[in-house]
């Protein structure tokens, strides 16, 4: 089959560009032909070297993606409104990908015209939390161009089963389908590779003052990442010990970290958390950790949350973020509400069930090995497209 992919921002760097080509590179390996564009993008073209780099070893087609070939973004995105209307490419359908994308009205409208199949992927769910932050915007947005966008779609692809229902309060009945991200085999910590530790790796009584490292990764949003109701939980005097510290890594503006840290000193968490940018070699700094967190108030899968479990790392994850409908206790997974009496409670479970969820973490690794490999997920995507019409049983082409 011949499938592409807008993302309107590729080739940036990114959670979705990531999951994308995640997705992408399994179709190839299935024997579909996979086509990805992008308008938009707003980082350094240095880079986005990484990234085309990836999808060309992957055999996926970018069509006019280098510097030089065309001007970004007026020029780039009359052609593939081009492409896409005349059906240049013979697809069999059209992946949109993100959540209030601008361009995605007029990009589904090219695809209509050529008679191309469109799915949508939003990477988050509509669940109030999204609407909270500028509600006025986006409920004006949602109701003149998201929502007729996405009854417009032939399907829709969400990353956890509860999403369907924040599709349905909305009153969008496409039909739609849960297929979780998935990891690289290279992700996967080696079966045979000794279990790391903490410093104490032993249950620890309550009340013992002991440290608890905690490693948060991924985009500075405060909001959506619940990186305030995190910070308030580890100041919550006399419920979690002074030992318990954070490191905050990943990307955002200067205006993300100024606010973060902010925070943490209006907390007087200067001495327990901080924020130190980009790491070169993550992998290292989520092994050290005892737990991996992610408190969000929304979130569509949470890719660190695997990335974690598969170096046998345990995880604190929200449950409104699409990994907590997946993983649990057994596979190394502590699931909690995003609210600071919530968080303290599970900090408190942390400090006292280390080893145990540490082996958990590493035990599950051949459940992730086996189910969520981007060959495994990309089969699913397949076989749900199909049960759904979205995809012919065989190419059309």
């Amino acid at each position: 089959m011949r499938i592409a992919h807008y993302v309107s921002h590729f080739p940036d760097p990114g959670g979705t560009t990531t999951a994308m080509l995640g997705l992408s590179a399994g179709l190839v390996r299935l024997g579909h032909h996979v086509v990805v564009y992008g308008d938009r993008p707003r980082k350094h073209p240095a880079e986005w070297e990484p990234v085309l780099n990836r999808a060309g070893a992957a055999g996926i087609e970018v069509p006019d993606s280098r510097p030089g070939n065309s001007p970004y973004p007026r020029e780039k995105r009359r052609q593939i409104l081009a492409a896409l209307a005349s059906d240049r490419d013979r697809l069999d359908a059209l992946v949109i990908h993100s959540v209030f994308g601008m361009s995605h009205p007029t990009v589904e409208r090219a695809a209509r015209r050529g008679g191309i199949t469109r799915l949508a992927c939003p990477h988050d769910p509509y669940t109030p939390e999204l609407f909270r932050e500028h509600r006025v915007l986006k409920t004006v947005y949602w109701h003149l161009r998201e929502a007729p966008f996405l009854r417009r779609m032939q399907a829709i692809q969400v990353l956890a089963p509860s999403h369907t229902q924040y599709l349905r309060d909305r009153r969008i009945g496409v039909p739609v389908f849960a297929i979780p991200d998935g990891l690289e085999e290279e992700q996967i910590e080696p079966f045979d590779a000794p279990i790391a530790e903490g410093p104490d790796p032993d249950a620890v009584p309550p009340g013992i003052d002991s440290e608890l490292r905690l490693f948060y990764f991924g985009r500075w949003d405060v909001y959506n990442k619940g990186l305030d109701i995190l910070l308030e939980a580890i100041a919550a005097e006399g419920s979690v010990p002074s030992s318990v510290t954070l490191q905050i890594a990943g990307n955002g503006s200067h205006r993300d970290r100024r606010r973060l840290e902010r925070l943490i000193a209006s907390l007087g968490l200067e001495a327990r958390a901080s924020v130190v940018g980009f790491l070169p070699d993550v992998r290292s700094a989520i092994r050290s950790a005892d737990f991996v967190i992610l408190p969000s108030r929304f979130d569509g899968f949470a890719q660190s949350v695997t990335e974690a479990l598969a170096l046998g790392t345990p995880v604190i994850v929200s449950s409104r973020a699409g990994s907590s409908e997946y993983f649990g206790r057994k596979d190394g997974a502590l699931v909690t509400e995003p609210d600071v009496g919530s968080l303290v409670r599970t900090l408190q479970v942390a400090l006292g069930s280390r080893r145990a969820l540490r082996e958990a973490a590493n035990a599950g690794r051949a459940r992730l090995a086996r189910e969520f490999n981007w060959d495994e997920v990309a089969r699913r995507w397949i076989e749900e497209a199909q049960r759904l019409g979205a995809l012919p049983a065989r190419s059309g082409h």
